[in-house]
């Protein structure tokens, strides 16, 4: 039996595109008053229960300026940060249990996040990924290929 939620997705589809041409994300989330980001989440899941055939938009691009230049997940790496200020600073057992948990949580989340980042972006993102640390850390070097030694005047190259 299917819930509500996923018959409501599986109706506003075929109102929207009774002969199965795609349906744009927008015009679903229009259509159910839900956010673009929730929609796709369910029709990830309905693709994967094979109800629905799922391509995401092709136009997305790796992001890698800016913050994501020295951390994979700034985002996470700013929580940690606050995180461990506010256990150690609160000097109870408590927060250093919980900074622990949030710590465990935010690791398994970016690995299931950076699985599908390869999957999406494949040797743009290992590339990346091999140069710029997860969390916090200095940026590590990248092997320069021959060419560019050559313009640089290394011989060893």
């Amino acid at each position: 039996m299917l819930s509500r939620s996923r018959q409501d997705y599986l109706k506003a589809l075929y109102e929207l595109a009774p002969g199965g041409e795609p349906a744009a994300t927008s015009h679903l989330a229009r259509r159910l008053g839900v956010s673009a980001p929730s929609v796709t989440n369910m029709l990830t899941r309905l693709s994967s229960e094979r109800l629905v055939s799922h391509t995401p938009r092709g136009g997305a691009r790796l992001q890698t300026a800016g913050p994501y230049e020295i951390s994979r997940n700034p985002v996470y790496a700013g929580l940690l940060v606050a995180g461990a200020a506010v256990a150690v600073l609160r000097r109870r057992p408590e927060p250093l249990v919980a900074f622990a948990a949030l710590a465990a949580v935010l690791h398994v989340k970016s690995g299931v996040e950076e699985a599908r980042l390869r999957d999406r972006f494949g040797d743009e993102y290992a590339v990346y990924a091999a140069r710029t640390p997860r969390l916090i850390g200095l940026p590590r070097p990248v092997a320069v290929r021959p060419a560019i030694s050559s313009l640089l005047g290394d011989d060893a190259g």
